[in-house]
């Protein structure tokens, strides 16, 4: 048998105390006998204390229910989730002294022949890209590959994630996290 640390629990089912450790079939015996009751039967978990379990998440909901009905039982309710604060977004267009930038996409073209540059990555795109910014990178293993950093406009990516604009076996995904750039000092 494990060591038992800090409180145990047990389950109370409409009065009737049944410790944990007993058979799952007394306790479905227990509720079948309930169910004849006007009232089916509830399961509430305490701790050894017979005080309702906090967490949390619950521990205000749990405070002030046992603060208005001590001889009750508590049943746990489900707790709504906090909402978010929707972001506004400009649509002003071009003032003379604020200007907006457009939110930009990184994408990762690998598995090119090694020796695709950057000015033939350049000619393929510009028929399907209006502004683009390539960089190639070094690969893990520069004479089976080449890969490439594609920064666009964000409303871009559709185009650029159609695999009919590529050819064919050239892999394609995001970079999540584009690399830091320094923070000019004021």
């Amino acid at each position: 048998m494990a060591a038992s640390t800090g409180t145990t629990s047990k389950n109370i089912i409409k009065g009737n105390e049944k410790p944990n450790n007993e058979k799952k079939s007394e306790t479905n015996a227990t509720a079948q006998k309930n169910t004849n009751d006007k009232e089916p039967p509830t399961l509430i978990t305490t701790n050894i204390n017979n005080k309702p379990k906090t967490t949390p998440w619950n521990k205000s909901k749990v405070k002030q229910a046992s603060d208005e009905k001590k001889d009750q039982p508590i049943i746990d309710t489900k707790i709504k989730k906090r909402q978010l604060k929707s972001t506004v977004i400009g649509s002003l267009p071009g003032t003379t002294r604020l200007e907006a930038i457009s939110k930009k996409a990184y994408i990762h073209v690998y598995r090119l022949s090694p020796k695709t540059t950057k000015e033939q990555m350049q000619e393929h795109l510009k028929s399907y890209l209006n502004e683009f910014d390539i960089e190639k990178l070094n690969s893990k293993y520069p004479d089976l590959y080449s890969s490439f950093k594609l920064t666009l406009d964000f409303d871009e990516l559709e185009t650029v994630m159609k695999s009919e604009i590529w050819p064919k076996g050239t892999r394609i995904n995001r970079f999540f996290h584009p690399p830091r750039q320094q923070q000019l000092k004021s």
